[in-house]
């Protein structure tokens, strides 16, 4: 009897695995990334399920079911984050495509790239503010110069 009560019913889905699935197949029919806020608002035209869990904030800062569905879209091994602000996310056909990787390729050598810029800049701060001090009279241990 359980059986045939499972076969009529169905199985129900949560509102965060409705709208994750949906947000899901809006990213797959686009070719070009999308904004959350875009994807948010295709949504919840098409399901009233999705109105009804994400509301009309779509900022992922004041909204966590929001921000737990884009997570889950983020581990999603085709879903790529094109952008970070606003975050745009684009659907990758084969996430092994050789030219998505020469793109994150590019993307860890610029903050790689930022990092030494960064590290080289503090120390020459620093190298600076002995000069200063020396020029002050004093020297690095910033005891006075006869």
């Amino acid at each position: 009897m359980m059986a045939q009560y499972n076969k009529a019913i169905g199985k129900i889905l949560w509102p965060q695995e409705v709208t994750y699935k949906l947000c899901l197949d809006i990213l797959q029919e686009t070719d070009v990334g999308m904004t959350i806020e875009e994807m948010c608002r295709i949504a919840i035209h098409k399901d009233n399920q999705v109105l009804n869990y994400l509301g009309y904030i779509w900022q992922m800062e004041h909204n966590k079911k929001l921000r737990d569905v884009v997570d889950s879209l983020e581990n999603n091994p085709n879903i790529k984050r094109v952008n970070s602000r606003p975050i745009v996310l684009k659907w990758l056909t084969d996430p092994s495509d050789p030219t998505d990787l020469k793109t994150e390729k590019k993307s860890s050598e610029k903050s790689e790239n930022s990092n030494k810029f960064e590290e080289n800049n503090s120390e020459t701060g620093s190298d600076r503010s002995d000069r200063s001090d020396r020029s002050q009279g004093q020297d690095k241990e910033g005891e006075a110069i006869k």
